[in-house]
Protein backbone atom coordinates (compact mmCIF):
# COMPACT_ATOMS: atom_id res chain seq x y z
CA UNK A 1 0.00 0.00 0.00
CA UNK A 2 1.35 3.27 -0.88
CA UNK A 3 2.06 6.01 2.13
CA UNK A 4 -0.36 8.70 2.71
CA UNK A 5 1.44 11.80 1.00
CA UNK A 6 1.55 15.13 3.05
CA UNK A 7 2.30 18.45 1.97
CA UNK A 8 3.70 20.11 5.17
CA UNK A 9 5.66 18.13 7.51
CA UNK A 10 5.70 20.71 10.45
CA UNK A 11 4.19 24.19 11.20
CA UNK A 12 7.58 25.80 10.13
CA UNK A 13 7.27 24.56 6.23
CA UNK A 14 4.19 26.64 5.64
CA UNK A 15 6.19 29.66 6.42
CA UNK A 16 6.51 31.99 3.60
CA UNK A 17 10.15 34.07 1.71
CA UNK A 18 13.26 34.17 4.16
CA UNK A 19 11.96 31.83 6.78
CA UNK A 20 10.96 28.96 4.86
CA UNK A 21 12.30 25.77 6.10
CA UNK A 22 13.67 23.55 3.38
CA UNK A 23 13.12 19.82 4.09
CA UNK A 24 15.63 18.68 1.75
CA UNK A 25 18.54 20.30 3.86
CA UNK A 26 18.42 18.81 7.44
CA UNK A 27 17.69 20.69 10.20
CA UNK A 28 17.80 20.40 14.30
CA UNK A 29 14.91 20.69 16.50
CA UNK A 30 15.11 22.53 19.87
CA UNK A 31 16.15 19.52 22.28
CA UNK A 32 16.47 16.89 19.32
CA UNK A 33 19.95 17.74 17.82
CA UNK A 34 21.62 16.45 14.64
CA UNK A 35 25.04 14.42 14.31
CA UNK A 36 27.23 15.15 11.56
CA UNK A 37 31.07 14.58 11.00
CA UNK A 38 33.24 17.18 9.98
CA UNK A 39 36.93 16.65 7.98
CA UNK A 40 39.10 19.54 8.04
CA UNK A 41 36.55 21.63 9.78
CA UNK A 42 34.04 21.29 7.58
CA UNK A 43 30.47 19.17 8.36
CA UNK A 44 29.92 16.96 5.70
CA UNK A 45 28.27 13.59 6.81
CA UNK A 46 25.11 13.68 8.63
CA UNK A 47 24.23 10.26 11.22
CA UNK A 48 21.13 9.53 9.82
CA UNK A 49 20.85 6.85 12.70
CA UNK A 50 20.78 8.69 15.44
CA UNK A 51 20.24 12.07 17.39
CA UNK A 52 21.51 13.80 20.44
CA UNK A 53 19.45 14.23 23.14
CA UNK A 54 20.64 17.73 24.54
CA UNK A 55 18.25 17.40 27.43
CA UNK A 56 18.88 14.16 28.50
CA UNK A 57 23.40 14.60 27.13
CA UNK A 58 22.80 11.06 25.39
CA UNK A 59 22.64 9.76 22.04
CA UNK A 60 18.82 8.56 20.94
CA UNK A 61 17.67 6.19 18.02
CA UNK A 62 14.34 6.64 16.91
CA UNK A 63 12.06 3.28 18.23
CA UNK A 64 8.61 2.57 17.71
CA UNK A 65 7.11 2.07 21.43
CA UNK A 66 4.44 -0.10 22.55
CA UNK A 67 1.69 2.89 21.99
CA UNK A 68 2.53 2.93 18.21
CA UNK A 69 4.57 6.42 18.07
CA UNK A 70 8.32 6.31 17.16
CA UNK A 71 10.36 8.16 20.22
CA UNK A 72 14.28 9.08 20.53
CA UNK A 73 15.17 6.41 22.43
CA UNK A 74 18.60 6.79 24.70
CA UNK A 75 20.71 3.21 25.17
CA UNK A 76 18.62 1.25 28.08
CA UNK A 77 18.48 -1.67 30.14
CA UNK A 78 15.50 -3.15 31.26
CA UNK A 79 13.03 -2.38 34.01
CA UNK A 80 10.68 -5.12 35.26
CA UNK A 81 8.23 -4.71 37.99
CA UNK A 82 8.85 -5.53 41.90
CA UNK A 83 4.69 -6.37 42.11
CA UNK A 84 1.98 -8.68 40.80
CA UNK A 85 0.02 -5.53 39.33
CA UNK A 86 3.31 -4.19 37.36
CA UNK A 87 3.05 -0.72 39.04
CA UNK A 88 6.26 -0.78 41.05
CA UNK A 89 9.44 -0.91 38.74
CA UNK A 90 12.83 -2.07 38.97
CA UNK A 91 15.91 -1.19 37.03
CA UNK A 92 18.33 -4.47 35.90
CA UNK A 93 21.87 -4.18 34.54
CA UNK A 94 24.47 -6.16 34.03
CA UNK A 95 28.19 -5.38 34.51
CA UNK A 96 29.79 -3.30 37.38
CA UNK A 97 28.46 0.15 35.27
CA UNK A 98 25.13 1.46 36.02
CA UNK A 99 22.90 1.87 33.09
CA UNK A 100 22.02 5.92 33.10
CA UNK A 101 17.96 4.87 31.75
CA UNK A 102 16.35 1.95 32.29
CA UNK A 103 12.65 1.19 30.42
CA UNK A 104 9.47 -1.02 31.10
CA UNK A 105 8.36 -2.87 28.43
CA UNK A 106 5.18 -4.59 26.98
CA UNK A 107 4.90 -7.68 25.25
CA UNK A 108 2.54 -8.24 22.34
CA UNK A 109 2.42 -11.10 19.99
CA UNK A 110 6.08 -12.23 20.55
CA UNK A 111 7.38 -8.96 20.70
CA UNK A 112 8.24 -6.74 23.19
CA UNK A 113 8.27 -3.03 22.57
CA UNK A 114 9.09 0.10 25.04
CA UNK A 115 6.26 1.14 27.03
CA UNK A 116 8.35 3.85 29.42
CA UNK A 117 11.20 5.48 30.53
CA UNK A 118 13.15 5.55 33.75
CA UNK A 119 15.85 7.45 35.11
CA UNK A 120 18.77 5.14 37.22
CA UNK A 121 18.42 6.90 41.23
CA UNK A 122 20.68 4.68 42.90
CA UNK A 123 21.35 1.05 43.93
CA UNK A 124 19.17 -1.23 44.92
CA UNK A 125 18.90 -4.49 46.60
CA UNK A 126 18.07 -7.63 44.44
CA UNK A 127 14.16 -8.32 44.59
CA UNK A 128 13.09 -11.89 45.71
CA UNK A 129 10.18 -11.85 42.65
CA UNK A 130 9.96 -9.97 39.58
CA UNK A 131 7.29 -9.45 36.72
CA UNK A 132 6.60 -8.49 33.34
CA UNK A 133 3.70 -7.25 31.48
CA UNK A 134 2.38 -8.54 28.37
CA UNK A 135 -0.96 -8.68 26.55
CA UNK A 136 -1.80 -11.56 29.23
CA UNK A 137 -1.46 -8.91 31.67
CA UNK A 138 1.03 -9.27 35.25
CA UNK A 139 3.05 -12.33 33.90
CA UNK A 140 5.05 -13.60 37.31
CA UNK A 141 6.34 -14.36 39.46
CA UNK A 142 9.75 -15.23 37.79
CA UNK A 143 12.96 -15.40 40.85
CA UNK A 144 16.19 -13.71 40.20
CA UNK A 145 18.69 -16.14 40.48
CA UNK A 146 22.13 -15.47 43.20
CA UNK A 147 25.13 -14.83 41.18
CA UNK A 148 23.74 -14.42 37.71
CA UNK A 149 25.48 -11.28 36.98
CA UNK A 150 22.70 -8.87 37.36
CA UNK A 151 22.32 -5.70 39.33
CA UNK A 152 19.77 -4.11 40.47
CA UNK A 153 18.25 0.08 40.85
CA UNK A 154 15.74 2.25 42.04
CA UNK A 155 14.72 4.56 39.35
CA UNK A 156 12.55 7.44 39.16
CA UNK A 157 9.10 8.19 37.84
CA UNK A 158 7.99 7.42 33.75
CA UNK A 159 10.01 10.89 32.32
CA UNK A 160 7.67 12.53 30.09
CA UNK A 161 8.62 11.58 26.58
CA UNK A 162 6.65 13.82 24.39
CA UNK A 163 9.39 16.21 23.19
CA UNK A 164 10.89 12.69 22.06
CA UNK A 165 8.21 11.77 19.72
CA UNK A 166 9.44 11.85 16.28
CA UNK A 167 6.93 11.68 13.19
CA UNK A 168 7.59 10.25 9.86
CA UNK A 169 6.00 11.90 6.85
CA UNK A 170 6.34 11.25 3.25
CA UNK A 171 5.74 14.63 1.49
CA UNK A 172 4.17 14.53 -2.08
CA UNK A 173 7.32 16.34 -3.97
CA UNK A 174 8.59 13.44 -5.67
CA UNK A 175 6.97 11.49 -8.36
CA UNK A 176 8.49 7.89 -7.73
CA UNK A 177 10.38 8.32 -5.06
CA UNK A 178 9.09 9.52 -1.78
CA UNK A 179 11.60 10.46 1.15
CA UNK A 180 10.62 9.66 4.26
CA UNK A 181 11.25 12.19 6.58
CA UNK A 182 11.75 12.07 10.73
CA UNK A 183 9.94 15.41 12.17
CA UNK A 184 9.60 17.01 15.86
CA UNK A 185 7.31 19.79 16.73
CA UNK A 186 10.21 21.61 18.17
CA UNK A 187 11.86 22.10 14.62
CA UNK A 188 13.86 18.72 13.75
CA UNK A 189 13.45 17.40 9.90
CA UNK A 190 15.70 15.16 8.59
CA UNK A 191 14.92 12.66 5.49
CA UNK A 192 15.87 8.93 6.76
CA UNK A 193 14.42 6.72 4.45
CA UNK A 194 13.04 5.89 0.99
CA UNK A 195 9.50 4.91 -0.26
CA UNK A 196 9.12 3.55 -4.14
CA UNK A 197 6.03 4.67 -4.78
CA UNK A 198 5.68 3.37 -8.52
CA UNK A 199 6.70 -0.31 -6.88
CA UNK A 200 4.85 0.23 -3.65
CA UNK A 201 7.44 -0.62 -1.14
CA UNK A 202 10.51 0.86 0.83
CA UNK A 203 13.47 1.18 -0.67
CA UNK A 204 16.94 1.59 0.30
CA UNK A 205 20.19 3.09 -1.88
CA UNK A 206 22.62 0.30 -3.22
CA UNK A 207 26.43 0.98 -1.85
CA UNK A 208 28.14 0.61 -5.26
CA UNK A 209 31.70 2.37 -4.32
CA UNK A 210 33.14 4.23 -7.13
CA UNK A 211 30.09 3.84 -9.83
CA UNK A 212 28.98 6.30 -11.45
CA UNK A 213 25.17 5.49 -10.68
CA UNK A 214 23.22 3.49 -8.20
CA UNK A 215 19.48 1.75 -7.64
CA UNK A 216 17.24 2.08 -4.38
CA UNK A 217 16.68 -1.80 -3.60
CA UNK A 218 13.95 -3.15 -1.93
CA UNK A 219 14.54 -2.96 1.94
CA UNK A 220 12.55 -5.81 2.86
CA UNK A 221 13.41 -9.02 0.97
CA UNK A 222 11.95 -12.74 1.80
CA UNK A 223 15.10 -14.22 0.44
CA UNK A 224 16.45 -15.14 -2.54
CA UNK A 225 15.26 -17.18 -5.85
CA UNK A 226 16.91 -20.38 -5.76
CA UNK A 227 14.56 -23.57 -7.15
CA UNK A 228 12.98 -23.54 -10.34
CA UNK A 229 10.25 -25.59 -11.96
CA UNK A 230 12.20 -27.30 -14.64
CA UNK A 231 15.24 -29.73 -14.64
CA UNK A 232 16.93 -27.46 -16.97
CA UNK A 233 16.95 -24.55 -13.97
CA UNK A 234 15.56 -22.00 -16.21
CA UNK A 235 12.09 -21.31 -14.87
CA UNK A 236 12.64 -19.73 -11.61
CA UNK A 237 10.11 -20.34 -8.99
CA UNK A 238 9.39 -18.40 -5.50
CA UNK A 239 8.87 -20.52 -2.44
CA UNK A 240 7.56 -19.29 0.48
CA UNK A 241 5.81 -20.73 4.18
CA UNK A 242 3.25 -17.79 3.79
CA UNK A 243 2.69 -15.43 0.96
CA UNK A 244 6.25 -13.64 -0.53
CA UNK A 245 6.67 -10.52 -1.07
CA UNK A 246 10.14 -9.49 -2.84
CA UNK A 247 13.32 -11.95 -3.59
CA UNK A 248 16.31 -11.32 -5.11
CA UNK A 249 18.62 -13.95 -7.44
CA UNK A 250 21.96 -12.86 -8.84
CA UNK A 251 22.76 -13.37 -12.00
CA UNK A 252 25.05 -16.17 -13.17
CA UNK A 253 28.95 -15.27 -13.49
CA UNK A 254 28.40 -11.66 -12.50
CA UNK A 255 27.12 -9.68 -9.46
CA UNK A 256 24.21 -8.12 -10.61
CA UNK A 257 21.27 -8.41 -8.54
CA UNK A 258 17.94 -8.85 -9.77
CA UNK A 259 14.54 -8.34 -7.62
CA UNK A 260 11.29 -10.31 -8.09
CA UNK A 261 7.79 -10.03 -6.67
CA UNK A 262 5.58 -12.68 -6.67
CA UNK A 263 2.40 -12.98 -8.91
CA UNK A 264 -0.22 -16.43 -9.15
CA UNK A 265 0.42 -19.27 -6.86
CA UNK A 266 0.87 -22.36 -8.65
CA UNK A 267 1.49 -25.81 -7.85
CA UNK A 268 5.11 -27.29 -9.98
CA UNK A 269 4.85 -31.68 -10.42
CA UNK A 270 8.58 -31.36 -9.34
CA UNK A 271 10.75 -28.73 -8.07
CA UNK A 272 14.47 -28.62 -8.83
CA UNK A 273 17.62 -26.60 -6.94
CA UNK A 274 21.12 -25.57 -9.22
CA UNK A 275 24.14 -26.58 -7.02
CA UNK A 276 27.56 -25.62 -8.69
CA UNK A 277 26.73 -26.63 -12.36
CA UNK A 278 23.86 -29.19 -11.51
CA UNK A 279 20.32 -29.16 -11.44
CA UNK A 280 19.26 -31.07 -8.74
CA UNK A 281 15.53 -32.29 -8.21
CA UNK A 282 14.91 -31.09 -4.34
CA UNK A 283 12.28 -32.36 -1.86
CA UNK A 284 10.43 -29.33 0.09
CA UNK A 285 9.57 -29.51 3.45
CA UNK A 286 5.64 -29.69 4.03
CA UNK A 287 3.88 -26.55 3.87
CA UNK A 288 6.01 -24.91 1.34
CA UNK A 289 3.81 -22.48 -1.39
CA UNK A 290 5.17 -21.80 -4.47
CA UNK A 291 4.63 -18.56 -6.48
CA UNK A 292 5.39 -18.00 -10.22
CA UNK A 293 7.36 -14.45 -10.67
CA UNK A 294 8.29 -10.50 -12.40
CA UNK A 295 11.08 -8.93 -12.16
CA UNK A 296 10.90 -5.63 -11.15
CA UNK A 297 12.89 -2.47 -12.02
CA UNK A 298 14.70 -0.60 -9.10
CA UNK A 299 14.69 3.13 -9.49
CA UNK A 300 18.24 3.82 -10.72
CA UNK A 301 20.10 7.45 -9.64
CA UNK A 302 23.42 8.99 -10.49
CA UNK A 303 25.81 9.61 -7.96
CA UNK A 304 27.56 12.88 -8.05
CA UNK A 305 30.64 14.25 -5.67
CA UNK A 306 29.57 17.48 -4.53
CA UNK A 307 31.89 20.13 -3.03
CA UNK A 308 34.99 22.31 -3.21
CA UNK A 309 37.38 20.36 -0.15
CA UNK A 310 39.28 17.00 0.07
CA UNK A 311 36.19 14.93 1.36
CA UNK A 312 32.58 15.33 -0.55
CA UNK A 313 29.19 14.46 0.12
CA UNK A 314 28.01 12.15 -2.72
CA UNK A 315 24.62 13.11 -3.76
CA UNK A 316 22.03 10.66 -5.79
CA UNK A 317 19.98 12.29 -7.82
CA UNK A 318 17.75 14.91 -6.80
CA UNK A 319 17.03 13.16 -3.45
CA UNK A 320 18.33 14.96 0.31
CA UNK A 321 19.55 11.93 1.27
CA UNK A 322 23.19 11.51 0.28
CA UNK A 323 24.94 8.24 -0.94
CA UNK A 324 26.16 6.08 2.70
CA UNK A 325 29.82 6.67 1.47
CA UNK A 326 31.78 9.73 0.91
CA UNK A 327 34.23 10.99 -2.20
CA UNK A 328 38.16 11.16 -1.12
CA UNK A 329 38.80 14.07 -4.03
CA UNK A 330 42.40 13.80 -3.03
CA UNK A 331 43.04 9.61 -3.44
CA UNK A 332 40.51 9.37 -6.23
CA UNK A 333 38.04 6.99 -4.02
CA UNK A 334 35.46 6.72 -2.59
CA UNK A 335 35.49 6.61 1.58
CA UNK A 336 33.77 5.35 4.66
CA UNK A 337 33.99 6.41 8.11
CA UNK A 338 36.07 3.51 10.22
CA UNK A 339 36.26 3.63 14.03
CA UNK A 340 40.26 2.15 14.37
CA UNK A 341 41.67 0.51 17.17
CA UNK A 342 43.15 4.03 19.08
CA UNK A 343 39.77 5.57 19.10
CA UNK A 344 39.95 7.85 15.96
CA UNK A 345 37.58 7.77 12.86
CA UNK A 346 39.08 8.13 9.05
CA UNK A 347 37.45 7.75 5.87
CA UNK A 348 38.94 4.57 4.48
CA UNK A 349 38.97 3.85 0.67
CA UNK A 350 36.41 1.57 -0.54
CA UNK A 351 36.56 -1.01 -2.99
CA UNK A 352 34.82 -4.24 -4.38
CA UNK A 353 38.56 -6.03 -4.09
CA UNK A 354 40.12 -7.58 -1.49
CA UNK A 355 43.66 -8.13 -0.17
CA UNK A 356 45.33 -11.43 0.18
CA UNK A 357 48.82 -13.18 0.20
CA UNK A 358 50.25 -15.66 -2.11
CA UNK A 359 53.43 -16.98 -2.76
CA UNK A 360 56.22 -16.41 -5.77
CA UNK A 361 57.51 -20.23 -5.45
CA UNK A 362 56.44 -23.43 -5.31
CA UNK A 363 57.63 -24.26 -2.26
CA UNK A 364 55.82 -21.39 -0.51
CA UNK A 365 58.74 -19.27 1.41
CA UNK A 366 58.48 -15.74 -0.37
CA UNK A 367 55.26 -13.94 0.29
CA UNK A 368 53.77 -11.91 -1.94
CA UNK A 369 50.36 -9.36 -1.55
CA UNK A 370 48.34 -9.45 -3.77
CA UNK A 371 44.68 -7.71 -5.10
CA UNK A 372 41.61 -9.70 -5.98
CA UNK A 373 40.12 -7.78 -8.44
CA UNK A 374 36.73 -8.48 -9.62
CA UNK A 375 36.12 -7.64 -13.54
CA UNK A 376 32.77 -8.85 -13.29
CA UNK A 377 29.42 -7.62 -14.92
CA UNK A 378 27.93 -4.87 -12.36
CA UNK A 379 31.63 -4.28 -10.20
CA UNK A 380 33.19 -1.46 -10.21
CA UNK A 381 36.58 -1.07 -8.38
CA UNK A 382 38.54 1.85 -6.82
CA UNK A 383 41.76 2.54 -6.96
CA UNK A 384 42.90 0.88 -3.53
CA UNK A 385 42.22 -2.82 -1.98
CA UNK A 386 41.71 -2.89 1.72
CA UNK A 387 42.86 -5.73 3.92
CA UNK A 388 44.47 -5.08 7.46
CA UNK A 389 46.15 -1.94 5.53
CA UNK A 390 45.34 0.20 2.51
CA UNK A 391 47.48 -0.63 -0.65
CA UNK A 392 47.29 0.96 -4.24
CA UNK A 393 46.08 -1.50 -6.93
CA UNK A 394 48.54 -1.81 -9.53
CA UNK A 395 49.01 -3.57 -12.85
CA UNK A 396 47.47 -7.67 -13.08
CA UNK A 397 49.71 -9.68 -12.20
CA UNK A 398 51.84 -12.04 -15.16
CA UNK A 399 53.11 -14.42 -13.46
CA UNK A 400 52.07 -17.84 -12.02
CA UNK A 401 51.76 -17.60 -7.95
CA UNK A 402 50.86 -20.18 -5.35
CA UNK A 403 49.14 -21.08 -2.17
CA UNK A 404 48.99 -22.95 0.99
CA UNK A 405 46.58 -25.66 1.36
CA UNK A 406 45.40 -28.00 4.15
CA UNK A 407 48.27 -30.08 5.46
CA UNK A 408 50.53 -27.57 4.28
CA UNK A 409 50.71 -28.45 0.37
CA UNK A 410 52.11 -25.40 -2.33
CA UNK A 411 50.20 -25.72 -4.65
CA UNK A 412 49.30 -23.00 -8.45
CA UNK A 413 46.23 -20.25 -7.09
CA UNK A 414 43.73 -20.22 -9.31
CA UNK A 415 41.68 -17.37 -8.96
CA UNK A 416 37.73 -17.67 -8.18
CA UNK A 417 35.79 -17.12 -11.76
CA UNK A 418 35.59 -13.17 -12.71
CA UNK A 419 38.44 -12.54 -10.46
CA UNK A 420 41.80 -10.83 -12.04
CA UNK A 421 45.10 -10.83 -9.76
CA UNK A 422 46.89 -7.60 -9.29
CA UNK A 423 49.90 -6.53 -7.77
CA UNK A 424 49.83 -3.61 -4.79
CA UNK A 425 51.62 -0.73 -3.83
CA UNK A 426 53.19 -0.25 -0.38
CA UNK A 427 50.79 0.02 2.96
CA UNK A 428 49.36 3.66 2.96
CA UNK A 429 49.97 5.34 6.41
CA UNK A 430 46.76 5.64 8.28
CA UNK A 431 47.78 9.70 8.39
CA UNK A 432 47.05 9.81 4.57
CA UNK A 433 43.46 9.30 5.23
CA UNK A 434 41.02 11.97 6.48
CA UNK A 435 40.29 12.26 9.92
CA UNK A 436 36.68 12.32 11.40
CA UNK A 437 35.30 14.70 14.02
CA UNK A 438 32.34 14.51 15.58
CA UNK A 439 30.19 17.79 15.34
CA UNK A 440 26.87 17.89 17.26
CA UNK A 441 24.61 20.52 16.62
CA UNK A 442 24.49 23.73 19.04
Amino acid sequence: MKRTAVIALVVGLAACGDNLVDPHVGHSGARLKLVRYAYDGEPIEIDRTRFFDSELKQFCAIQTWSDGAHYCTPPISEAVYTNELCTKAIGVGLGLEPPPYFATFYELGGTSSVSALYRNLTSAEAPARLWRKTELGCVGPFFPEEGDGHHYYVVGGPLPVDDLRVKLTTPSDRERLGELFATTEDGLVLATAIHDNQLELDCQLDVRPNAPATECVPSQLDGSITHYTDASCTEPVMLSFGTPSVAASIRAGTSCVDYYAPTDEVTPAAVYERIGEQCVLDALPAGTRAFGIQRIEPASLAREPSGTGRVQEIRIGELSLADTLLHDAQLAADCHRVALSDGEERCIPTSTGSLTTLFSDDTCATEVPIALVPERECDVTGPYVSGNDIHAIGEPYPGELFELTTGDRCRTFVPPAGYVMHGVGPALPREQFPLATLVIDP
